[in-house]
């Protein structure tokens, strides 16, 4: 069975992911041991009146936000490899594994690699349907 179209869209994920945790490995660099970044926020804190968080704290949120964006995006690009694999001998488990991927990566992302998870999503759905069309048809002949 030809899945192009299927194997596309994965690869699509996949990169959408991996360029999610290059960005916010960015991030997380630029952020760490910054003077411009703690002027920054030290700035925004005293124009709000803020008082009950000091920027090093701002900071520390920060870096550990990237750090879970980068493990969880690395996650969902390793999970879409594994699927491509998985694909040549079991296709339903394929097309599960890239659902259940799509969903959650969408959600623990906060929406942010959503267009990677829809990917992931699209893929397999049309792997699943494609697979049952395919049983469906070699019962009836």
């Amino acid at each position: 069975m030809n899945q192009t179209l299927e194997k596309s869209l994965i690869f699509l994920g996949i990169s959408l992911f991996i360029l999610l945790s290059i960005g916010s490995f960015i991030l997380h660099e630029g952020t760490r041991n910054s003077e411009d970044t703690n002027n920054l926020i030290q700035s925004f804190l005293q124009d709000e009146n803020i008082t009950g968080i000091t920027p090093e704290q701002i900071i520390v949120i920060l870096s550990n936000g990237t750090i879970y964006m980068i493990i969880l995006s690395m996650l969902s690009s390793l999970v879409g490899a594994i699927s491509l694999q998985v694909m040549k001998r079991n296709v339903r488990a394929a097309g599960i594994m890239l659902i259940t991927t799509g969903i959650s990566s969408s959600l623990l992302t906060v929406f942010s690699g959503l267009i990677g998870s829809a990917a992931y999503l699209i893929a397999g759905m049309i792997v699943i349907s494609k697979n049952h069309s395919a049983t469906k048809n070699k019962i009836h002949l």
